[in-house]
């Protein structure tokens, strides 16, 4: 099966952070499981080069626009490698694929009449490129709103309401989890939708209307369209392949830009809407959201890292937090359930089975499942039963859940050994069938950890003397003849 997995195309205007991080690593972990499905899968992410506030910022810091784009967004693309993020495509919307797909979307919009000029007038946050019609101050960036006012370009967004309406509750997994569902039906039964702007002369950074040179293109239906451009042309083969299976990853902030205004304008266009929309929480510091307009929030990806691995940061924001709701960030806590989970409890399981496997067997030893104890046998199936409910427990996003039953399995696993207490087993067939048992455990737990911590689960595959590349039909196989070879640390306690 062919998926298409996007990111945000995060905006351009400064060095990423904690936040945009966290949203990629839930879009990676998905990807990497539905690859150990055996899924043709691509992940997509970008920058969002437009718009007025770039504009502005690039102007203060004294470098051109161009540089000034070139620089965050090679920052973004970097950190995405640095964090062992695995992004197929990544899209710059300053680029000429790009202009030339936001034009045809545009001119399809307009030819279906849903386009017409006039005049706006009301407040604007520059951060969010968004227009409000209540209220002095952005909620999201608790700036204050700007009065703007100019000629602009109208989508006929108000005739969609109800159309929205009927798509979302006929499809009840389309935006998730339940809850965002929810909040995008309230909005738009509660409210009455107005027709959007979609054109400033406010600006001039950005992609040029077609026929009127004194207007660019809206940065959000710009951006948006970067999800489509990122696969070619509107005609093109890889486009047609992937699109009908997208999945967009995004924060909750951005919500209405995705389940509201996005699907009227593909709709409008012609084209075919995304599968889902898949919206995380926010990360908090102290309660605040991070954002780059509140240095105080602002922590760098890298420097978290440099403690404690693109794992380990991966796994704990991947586990510590149920998709949609926010976490408030504390560095003592980041720490302590990474001691715990994969020190302490993934770690030292590897670490003892190797030794001991080494010690009495060290040309490695060979078994059927004929030959097998149904002692044994229930630990296997109890280790297969819980890859089960992981694999439920992921497909419906609830990758917090997931990250449980992981690291569960390990302390399974771990508590099995010490009942068992092979160390004290003298009979050497009894105490060979034990160990050929948790060598087939220890890698069906690797296929659980792939999506979460795919750096240790690369090394403890090569403690266990497996192939590098896990794929979960691996979960229903049993290998005759099973060795091992020391590894060192899986993941050393962290000390900070």
């Amino acid at each position: 099966m062919k998926q298409y997995l996007t990111t945000p195309i995060y905006y351009a205007s400064g060095s990423p952070h904690l936040g945009h991080a966290y949203t990629t690593f839930v879009a990676d972990c998905y990807k990497r499981y539905r690859r150990l499905r055996g899924d043709d899968v691509l992940l997509t992410s970008g920058t969002d080069e437009h718009g007025q506030k770039i504009e502005r910022i690039a102007e203060l810091s004294g470098e051109s626009i161009g540089s000034f784009i070139d620089t965050h967004s090679d920052e973004f693309l970097n950190l995405w490698k640095n964090l062992d993020i695995d992004v197929d495509l990544f899209e710059r919307t300053s680029s000429s694929t790009h202009k030339e797909l936001v034009i045809d979307i545009w001119q399809r919009i307009r030819a279906n009449g849903d386009i017409y000029k006039g005049h706006y007038e009301g407040l604007y946050c520059v951060d969010c490129e968004q227009y409000f019609t209540v209220g002095d101050q952005c909620p999201v960036h608790r700036t204050p709103l700007e009065n703007f006012s100019e000629e602009s370009y109208f989508f006929r967004l108000s005739a969609y309401q109800q159309k929205l309406i009927d798509h979302i509750e006929a499809n009840p997994d389309f935006i998730v989890p339940g809850s965002r569902r929810n909040e995008v039906l309230s909005f738009l039964k509660n409210s009455e939708l107005h027709d959007l702007s979609i054109s400033r002369t406010s600006t001039q950074w950005g992609i040029t209307v077609p026929d009127d040179p004194g207007h660019v293109v809206y940065v959000w239906l710009d951006a948006l369209a970067a999800y489509l451009s990122a696969l070619g042309g509107l005609s093109s083969k890889k486009l047609g392949c992937y699109w009908s299976n997208s999945f967009h990853f995004i924060g909750k902030d951005i919500l209405i830009f995705h389940a509201v205004y996005w699907p009227a304008f593909l709709w409008s266009a012609g084209l075919e809407l995304p599968k889902k929309i898949v919206v995380n929480g926010w990360l908090t510091v102290e309660g605040r959201k991070i954002s780059k307009s509140d240095p105080e929030t602002v922590i760098d990806p890298l420097s978290l890292t440099d403690l404690v691995g693109s794992d380990g940061l991966k796994y704990y924001f991947l586990k510590t937090v149920s998709l949609g709701l926010d976490l408030d960030f504390r560095r003592s806590h980041l720490i302590d359930v990474l001691n715990a989970d994969l020190a302490n409890n993934l770690g030292n399981l590897f670490s003892r089975f190797i030794k001991l496997f080494i010690k009495h067997f060290p040309d490695g030893l060979e078994y059927s499942s004929d030959n097998i104890a149904l002692v044994n046998k229930d630990l296997l199936q109890s280790i297969r039963d819980n890859a089960n409910k992981f694999a439920t427990a992921i497909e419906r996003f609830d990758l917090s859940q997931a990250a449980r039953l992981f690291i569960e399995t390990a302390a399974l696993v771990n508590a099995n050994i010490q009942r068992r207490e092979p160390w004290k087993i003298v009979d050497r067939d009894e105490l060979g069938q034990y160990l050929w048992t948790l060598h087939h455990c220890l890698g069906y737990l690797t296929l659980l950890g792939a999506s979460f911590v795919p750096g240790l689960t690369d090394k403890a595959r090569i403690g266990l003397n497996l192939d590098a590349e896990p794929a979960w039909t691996d979960l229903y196989c049993q290998r005759r003849y099973v060795s091992v070879r020391l590894i060192g640390s899986l993941f050393p306690r962290i000390h900070g």
